[in-house]
């Protein structure tokens, strides 16, 4: 199960918290896919591939806006393995503030 944590939102726009627009450590490029996951429904299946599937700039682009938004305290990517299965199951948390304190 992945969440995206954010403000209240409604079906035709995203309201988000500015915290991460002014956030001079993080880039441009990076701020827009933080928007964009930020934008995505609350059912949405979180995956490395369903990201590189709505992105454009390709799968570098993803990598490396993931590394940052996961450096800065947007995003948090929970390995666990499955007992039934045997294979590692990824959890992403996607933030609109920082959890670095």
């Amino acid at each position: 199960m992945s969440m995206i944590l954010r403000n209240k939102t409604n079906v035709s726009f995203t309201s988000v918290d500015n915290e991460f627009i002014f956030n001079n450590a993080l880039s441009t490029k990076a701020k827009g896919l933080l928007l964009q996951l930020l934008a995505l429904p609350d059912n949405w299946k979180f995956s490395k591939e369903g990201i590189y599937a709505i992105v454009p700039e390709g799968k570098a682009f993803v990598e490396a806006c993931l590394k940052e938004l996961k450096e800065q305290g947007y995003l948090v990517i929970q390995k666990s393995k499955n007992v039934e299965t045997n294979f590692y199951e990824y959890t992403y948390y996607v933030y609109s503030v920082s959890r670095i304190v």
